[in-house]
C-alpha cells in the first residue's frame, strides 16, 4: 500500500457528547423547554428528509459558506418546525451553527494519533475523503489534525460527494497511484466502503460499535489499518 484516505465524521472524530446534547444546550439558552429525549430522533429524521429533497448531490452542503449555510438554516428550521420552537429562530440557527464550529463540541477518536503515528512511521502518506462543509479545514487545524493530511477532498469544495466514485476517481488522480495502491476507512458503508471499493481500493469498514458484520475489510479500531513492513 502506498497511500491511504480517511473520513472525517465517525472515523477521525465525533460530536461530544452528542449532537443532541449540544442541541440542547443552545435551544434551552432560547427558552425551549421541551422533552430532550426527542432531539436525536428529531435531527436524524429531519436529516434524512432534506439530504433525500436535495437533489443529486445531497451532501455537498453548499460550495461556499453562503450556501453551506442556506443548507443548514433549512435543516435546522425543519427541526424547529418539528419540536414547535418558534421564538427568535434566526438568533438560535446562528448560535447552533456556531456551536460545532468550535473544537470542545468534538472528540478525536482515541486511535486516531496512535493510528497516524503508525502510517508516518511506516511512511504511508495520508489524505481526506470527506462530506463535510466548509467549516472542516478549521476545524481540523483548531483539532490539531490539519497539517497530518494531504490531499484533502472536501465535498462542498470538489463539488460532488460521496458515495459518488468520482470523488474516490478524483482523490486517485491526485495522489498519481492505482486504486489498488491505495487504502480507504469510513464509518458508512453504503458512503464510504462500497463506492470505494467499486473503484478498486482496498477499503475498510471502522464499525466501532462491534455490531455483528459480516463484511470482508471491517475493522473495530483504527489500529488494525496500520501498515506492517512489506503490506
Amino acid at each position: 500500500m502506498k497511500f491511504f484516505f480517511f473520513d472525517v465524521g465517525g472515523t477521525l472524530i465525533e460530536p461530544t457528547p452528542s449532537v443532541a446534547h449540544i442541541y440542547r444546550g443552545v435551544l434551552e439558552q432560547f427558552g425551549w423547554q421541551g422533552d430532550p429525549k426527542i432531539l436525536g430522533s428529531t435531527f436524524r429524521r429531519a436529516f434524512d428528509a432534506h439530504v433525500a429533497r436535495s437533489g443529486d448531490a445531497p451532501l455537498l452542503f453548499g460550495q461556499n459558506e453562503e450556501e453551506g449555510q442556506q443548507w443548514w438554516r433549512r435543516l435546522v428550521f425543519d427541526i424547529f418546525d418539528a419540536i414547535r420552537f418558534g421564538e427568535r429562530r434566526e438568533a438560535c440557527f446562528r448560535a447552533l451553527f456556531e456551536a460545532f464550529e468550535d473544537p470542545s463540541v468534538w472528540r478525536v477518536f482515541d486511535d486516531v494519533l496512535p493510528t497516524l503515528e503508525g502510517f508516518e512511521r511506516a511512511k504511508v502518506p495520508v489524505g481526506i475523503i470527506s462530506n463535510w462543509d466548509y467549516r472542516l479545514p478549521p476545524l481540523l487545524k483548531k483539532l490539531g489534525l490539519w497539517e497530518r493530511f494531504d490531499p484533502v477532498l472536501i465535498s462542498c469544495f470538489e463539488g460532488v460527494a460521496k458515495p459518488s466514485t468520482d470523488i474516490f476517481r478524483r482523490a486517485l488522480d491526485r495522489v498519481g497511484l492505482a486504486a489498488e495502491d491505495v487504502g480507504y476507512v469510513g464509518d458508512k458503508p453504503d458512503l464510504d466502503l462500497w463506492p470505494a471499493r467499486r473503484v478498486g481500493m482496498r477499503a475498510h469498514w471502522i464499525n466501532r460499535t462491534g455490531a455483528d458484520a459480516e463484511v470482508e475489510g471491517v475493522v473495530q479500531s483504527l489500529r488494525q489499518l496500520v501498515p506492517t513492513a512489506g503490506a
